[in-house]
């Protein structure tokens, strides 16, 4: 039932019930040299994340184990740990997952269970990781700082791109 065609007369892929808008010349892409700091930025982060610790796993699982991971670090330095429910509530993925995932967390030694609170390891990530975050991060800052502060607009019920000036 699920058949691919194209709508060339509106610019849509339609597969299935799914539309995708085609995409549009990278040169027309707003705020494209800010997007481009952050996405390189992300990148970098999770690529020295994953070369610290989930090296041995698939790409896409080294992935959500950080995000289970920075979940769990973020409640605990808030002072509130989450138990196993409120971490699969506040991510909204199974228990089942998230407790192979924990399991993995605990076998790496990162993750430690204390009267029914997740914890993560003091020395989750390597000094030398951190100090690589770190840079990726005041780099990412300084390019922002450099690059033009553009901003948005409504005009007449559209869009209008428009410079900020310092």
């Amino acid at each position: 039932m699920a058949t691919n065609r194209s709508d060339t007369s509106r610019g849509l892929c339609l597969a299935g019930a799914a539309k995708r808008v085609r995409m549009e010349s990278t040169t027309n892409i707003p705020l494209r040299h800010l997007r481009m700091v952050v996405v390189q930025t992300i990148h970098d982060l999770l690529s020295v994340a994953y070369r610290t610790h989930f090296s041995d796993v698939a790409f896409v699982e080294g992935v959500a184990l950080m995000m289970v991971a920075s979940a769990i670090a973020s409640a605990q330095m808030n002072g509130e740990p989450f138990t196993v429910l409120g971490l699969a509530k506040h991510l909204g993925m199974p228990s089942r997952t998230l407790r192979r995932r924990l399991d993995l967390l605990e076998s790496k030694d990162l993750l430690v269970r204390q009267d029914g609170r997740l914890h993560m390891n003091g020395a989750m990530a390597s000094d030398a990781a951190i100090l690589d975050m770190r840079r990726i991060i005041i780099d990412a800052a300084d390019a922002l700082r450099r690059s033009r502060r553009t901003g948005t607009s409504r005009r007449g019920g559209q869009i209008a791109h428009v410079q900020k000036r310092r």
